[in-house]
């Protein structure tokens, strides 16, 4: 529930977003390699079914797409390193600060154990839903923990 844009924890949300401008330029390289890509296919298919085939125009295409399509994987591959590793750094200080606010949450109201569902899932819990503080949690982070700028 942090991460919901109405009624999640807004630093975390607003750093999430802000993740998405510095990556924008690389995703939109890969979806216009991934175009390219399904053209090159898309033009061997009909290659293959003309009535005259030429397999020289074949061949080029097909080496041309094994070759946009490893340069595809390997600039996927690093930028979902890279956007692991600044998803870490940018949200490594809100998880600090909500763990330190999650813990103070709950020895003011005598809660002795939190859980967090997302990690335990797919095991089965069931519990009176008036036992679920987490609405009332991230409520009074967001009041003690404004955003610092313009929402994204």
């Amino acid at each position: 529930m942090f991460g919901d844009e109405k009624n999640g924890i807004y630093r975390y949300i607003d750093a999430v977003k802000g993740l998405e401008p510095e990556f924008r330029t690389r995703n939109t390289e890969l979806v216009n390699l991934q175009t390219r890509i399904n053209t090159l296919a898309d033009d061997i298919k009909k290659l293959r079914t003309a009535t005259v085939v030429d397999q020289k125009t074949i061949q080029a295409k097909t080496d041309e797409g094994n070759r946009l399509q490893q340069d595809f994987n390997t600039k996927k591959q690093q930028m979902n390193e890279d956007v692991a590793k600044r998803y870490q750094e940018v949200t490594a200080p809100i998880s600090d600060l909500i763990g330190k606010a999650m813990d103070e949450f709950a020895r003011q109201r005598g809660i002795t154990m939190t859980l967090d569902l997302s990690k335990l899932l797919p095991a089965l819990l069931t519990a009176v839903p008036a036992v679920d503080v987490t609405e009332a949690f991230i409520t009074e982070f967001n009041r003690k923990n404004p955003r610092t700028g313009p929402s994204r």
